[in-house]
């Protein structure tokens, strides 16, 4: 008797226990534990997998349900396989049979090697996701500034130009009105100290640019603050639309966003082969069944059930061997009532034959009768026609 722990395994094995659980296969029991631990542990790495995977679309704990089936899938699939391989036709038989199966174990391996990767390296990847969104964020903020740029460009030129028209116009006032003081103080212009000609005509001057300051102040103010108010609101705009599109971004966190990440750190060496590392392991988890089956080498289990097969087939074989003696036979009774009933029917076709060709020699006898008889009549038609002129000339002759 075997423990419930070994028979579980066994039955993940795909193994006939019937077959397997006879005195004489003992010493394969531990071999098919193994084969069982590695079909069981592979379907529970893909029960995880899986589950991640789908936990970072979902955001929910269903998705372990989801998670279990695949798990199955994968269960399924390599009891089969595990199952089908036959030891006894030799190592390279055996091999050819599973290849199938390892190319699939690969590209499963790379499909379930990646969530766990994403889930090994979370840290690095939102670190990642975060610089992105950092970027997006930047470039989505200049895209719209420099569309509001041009739109300002325009009120800045006549604003500057406005604004520079009228600092001239004050530094010249306010130069000229320097020199009006330092005439009258004498320490510029003629160094005449006092209120003397050249004075009042630096003052004349100092007066009239300044009348001219203050008239294009006052003509300028209006037109400087409306272009101030229309590039504040052009601002005001611009600020508000780009915090609405910012408001309706979603920073990335998806799985393809987080696939992405990925492949952008594995572009570094350590990141890279931290990643193949992790998916060659998946690999080698994968074909773990089909490998552990393939190289074990041919027990008692297999001689076993390679005789049952071979006694199975030979019974098979006899059976039909009998059905087609017992088809082959009653066709020989068939062909032989039949050859009997065709023999018979041909005699009595062969007299019909016969009556048929009397028949018709004698239809053809009287029919030629008629033809000779037609023709006699005809012919002393004739004769008696051509007798009968001959008698005047005759009489003649007589008289």
């Amino acid at each position: 008797m075997v423990n419930s722990f070994t028979y579980f395994f066994h039955q993940c094995a795909g193994a006939d226990l019937t077959v397997l659980h006879d005195p004489d296969c003992r010493t394969d029991h531990s071999k098919f534990v193994g084969v069982g631990a590695a079909v069981f542990f592979t379907a529970l790495f893909a029960w995880i997998s899986a589950s991640f995977a789908l936990y970072y679309v979902f955001q929910s704990y269903w998705v372990l349900l989801i998670g279990l089936v695949w798990a199955l899938f994968i269960f399924s699939l390599d009891r089969y396989i595990v199952s089908t391989i036959r030891k006894g036709k030799g190592f390279a038989a055996a091999l050819q049979s599973a290849a199938p199966r390892l190319l699939i174990a690969v590209f499963l391996a790379m499909v379930v090697s990646k969530p766990l990767e994403l889930r090994i390296f979370q840290q690095e990847i939102d670190n990642k996701l975060h610089d992105v969104d950092q970027v997006e964020r930047k470039s989505l903020e200049d895209n719209i500034r420099l569309r509001y740029k041009e739109a300002r460009k325009q009120y800045v030129s006549r604003l500057d130009q406005l604004t520079k028209e009228l600092n001239d116009l004050r530094v010249r006032s306010d130069n000229q009105a320097l020199r009006a003081i330092q005439e009258l103080n004498g320490t510029g212009g003629s160094s005449h100290y006092g209120n003397g000609p050249a004075y009042r005509r630096e003052e004349t001057a100092a007066q009239q640019l300044n009348k001219e300051f203050t008239e294009l102040d006052k003509q300028s103010s209006p037109l400087i603050d409306k272009l101030q108010e229309t590039l504040s609101g052009l601002d005001r705009r611009m600020e508000d639309e780009i915090s609405k599109e910012l408001s309706k971004r979603h920073s990335p966190d998806g799985l393809l966003a987080r696939i992405d990440a990925l492949g952008l750190l594995t572009q570094k060496d350590t990141m890279k082969w931290g990643s193949r590392a992790i998916m060659f392991l998946f690999i080698v988890i994968e074909i773990a069944p089909v490998l552990v089956k393939v190289l074990t080498p041919e027990g008692p289990y297999d001689v076993k059930l390679d005789s049952i097969e071979k006694k199975v087939k030979a019974r098979e074989i006899e059976a039909v061997s009998q059905l087609n003696e017992e088809v082959n036979r009653n066709i020989q009774i068939y062909l032989g009532e039949n050859e009997q009933a065709v023999h018979t029917q041909l005699q009595g076709n062969q007299a019909l034959l016969a009556q048929i060709n009397e028949a018709q020699l004698e239809i053809a006898q009287v029919m030629i009768d008629q033809w000779k008889n037609g023709e006699l009549d005809k012919l002393r038609k004739q004769a008696d026609q051509a007798a009968i002129p001959t008698l005047p000339a005759n009489l003649a002759l007589l008289g």
